[in-house]
Formats: C-alpha cells, sequence, structure tokens
C-alpha cells in the first residue's frame, strides 16, 4: 500500500510540476504583447507555439500566384553576428497525385543577420503551387534549421 502510495504522490507531483513550467511561458508571452501575426491574422504564440530557435527571431514565407507572376518572398531576421547558409527554395506545380518541378535555387546565403530572397520571373498558369524555403541561420557555431512552406492556388 505503501509504493502504491509514494508512485501516486510521485506522478501527482509531475504532474503539478509540467502543468507550472508550461503555464509561466505563456503567462509571460500574454503579458510581454509581442505577437508577430500570420497569414491568418492569429500569431502562432497566441496558441502557445514557439520556435525552437537560439539565434533566428523571424522567418517569413510567402507566395502569391493571384497575378501573371508568381511572387516568391523569403526572409529571417536574426540577433546580431548571426548569418545564414545553405539557403534553398523550391518551387513545385501540383497536378493531381503528380509535382513537377518549376524552379530551385539553391546555397542562397547572407554574411548578415538578415536573411532575403525574392522572385517574380515566373509567369503562372493555371494550377496549384507549391513552395518549399528553408536556410540554416548560424552563431557562434549554434546552427537554427528554419524551413516553411506554402501553397498557392492560380
Amino acid at each position: 500500500m505503501s509504493k502504491i502510495k509514494n508512485r501516486s504522490t510521485a506522478i501527482l507531483l509531475s504532474f503539478i510540476l509540467l502543468f507550472t513550467t508550461l503555464i509561466q511561458p505563456l503567462q509571460a508571452l500574454q503579458s510581454s504583447g509581442q505577437d508577430e501575426k500570420g497569414d491568418d491574422g492569429v500569431s502562432p504564440q497566441s496558441y502557445g507555439i514557439q520556435p525552437l530557435w537560439e539565434n533566428a527571431r523571424t522567418f517569413s514565407v510567402t507566395l502569391d500566384c493571384s497575378g501573371t507572376y508568381i511572387e516568391i518572398d523569403v526572409s529571417a531576421t536574426a540577433q546580431l553576428g548571426t548569418t545564414y547558409r545553405y539557403g534553398y527554395v523550391k518551387l513545385e506545380k501540383l497536378s493531381g497525385y503528380n509535382i513537377g518541378l518549376v524552379k530551385e535555387w539553391q546555397l542562397l546565403s547572407s554574411s548578415t543577420n538578415i536573411f532575403g530572397f525574392s522572385d517574380n520571373s515566373i509567369k503562372a498558369e493555371t494550377g496549384k503551387y507549391k513552395l518549399t524555403a528553408k536556410v540554416q541561420a548560424v552563431r557562434f557555431g549554434v546552427v537554427d534549421k528554419l524551413e516553411d512552406t506554402r501553397e498557392d492556388t492560380h
């Protein structure tokens, strides 16, 4: 009986510890008022979602196929002293179960704490497009892997 009571007490204390460690960062976030809004106007942070980055502060990927040309924009910001390497941007056209490569850009980099890539040279055709962007933010040997995907239809 004593073992069951000790085990129950340990489990209860574990849940209390877990709950308090999750609540404190959420309360600090709510009081800071520094939410970055997404495409839908709601920040991931408002749901308690925090990127696991040491160096990077923002990472934004935009795909707009509504005009005559496809507009692509990828940007990131980070702490001073951060550089970017192995940047990769890939645009694909989706057709049912088929995926066709439209264009890809590799080995993109930046020697400053701001990374940016834009392109609007590809003529939009009817269909659905998928944009994948990846880059590594590096500072003092610590690497943040940034990655995001967007889809849009023309």
